[in-house]
């Protein structure tokens, strides 16, 4: 690894420990005013778009926005998933103003049928034509794509690089764009990831998975970096919409379930704590508030700090000298019940 992006991922290690966990959350909230704006706004005359909003972050800021009376419409692909989160934030909010959009954010004619399905939607409310209102998009939609090989959209275009990056935000940004500059003080909010603080934007061949050998974990770091890379641009030349790109902290994802031993290295990877939602099995220890990674060449010792100190979780080997492919030797009882779910 080049002395630079060790640098860089080292410092994103000690920042995001101490500011992008839910301790760091929780100490920069005590500063705020109260009472907290974010829990009493009225957003009855606001309308929002929030993609991959039937899980994780995209269902909680849905919730949120709903619960303060906004106009949602949820981004999903799966429709008997996006029904059934969409039940559960109209009954949990008592706000019927919560509607579907189905598509795919990783194709080009996915996020046109998005919009199209949106402005078509705005229009049968009585929205005229021409005075159509955007208050925010939020650009949340993505996966992480863990095989040997990219894989490739029905367009030809790898998963990541389009979900994340050309289509699921800039494309979707660019359709958006007129609608949001006539809206007063709208904004435009992208889940990037301090993942990408691993590497530089390398060439568009490159991360386009179109030249050199493919890694998802770098695919996925090169389309967070083009996303804040695009706001910064955006912000420049469009001064009349806000601009956020932003690191979430560090969640337990549905990108994180397909296996224990990527759920431990991703966890490291990213250098930030494992927060597990609190309406998981009791089983389940709700806050994990630090992370550690122990290398003895050929091994890897995964530890957590939770309020009740270091726990050991995982021990993972590697499956040959030159490998990227890890093993998970053995595990804790709190790993096995962290994990339970992956």
């Amino acid at each position: 690894m080049p002395f630079g992006q060790f640098a860089a991922t080292s410092q994103f290690y000690l920042y995001g420990t101490q500011y992008c966990t839910r301790t760091g959350w929780e100490k920069a909230s005590n500063k705020y005013l109260q009472p907290d704006e974010l829990t009493t706004l009225d957003l009855a005359d606001r309308v929002f778009i929030i993609t991959g909003a039937n899980s994780g972050i995209g269902f909680e800021c849905a919730s949120h926005l709903a619960k303060n009376n906004a106009t949602v419409y949820m981004v999903c692909r799966n429709p008997d998933r996006a029904e059934d989160a969409k039940t559960k934030i109209m009954e949990s909010s008592n706000n019927d103003k919560v509607f579907v959009i189905l598509g795919d954010c990783s194709l080009q004619s996915g996020v046109e049928k998005i919009w199209q399905d949106f402005v078509a939607h705005r229009r049968s409310v009585g929205a005229p034509e021409d005075s159509i209102r955007l208050d925010a998009l939020l650009c949340n939609a993505g996966g992480l794509n863990n095989e040997p090989a990219p894989n490739l959209t029905s367009e030809g275009i790898e998963t990541t690089f389009g979900a994340h990056l050309l289509f699921g935000t800039y494309h979707l940004v660019k359709l958006a764009l007129s609608t949001l500059e006539n809206t007063p003080d709208s904004r435009v909010i992208v889940v990037s990831s301090g993942g990408m603080y691993n590497t530089k934007f390398p060439s568009w061949n490159r991360a386009a998975a179109r030249r050199g050998k493919f890694d998802g974990q770098f695919a996925y770091a090169y389309a967070k970096r083009g996303q804040v890379l695009l706001c910064e641009e955006w912000s420049k030349k469009f001064p009349s919409v806000k601009f956020a790109s932003c690191h979430p902290g560090k969640l337990m994802k549905e990108l994180m379930t397909f296996h224990p031993t990527l759920c431990a290295v991703f966890s490291a990877w990213m250098c930030s704590h494992i927060h597990l939602y609190s309406d998981l099995p009791n089983t389940h220890p709700t806050s994990l508030s630090g992370s550690l990674l122990f290398c003895i060449c050929p091994s890897v010792c995964l530890y957590v700090y939770s309020q009740d100190g270091w726990t050991h979780l995982a021990w993972m080997r590697r499956m040959g000298p030159t490998s990227p492919t890890w093993s998970l030797c053995a595990t804790s009882g709190r790993a096995r019940r962290a994990f339970s779910g992956c």
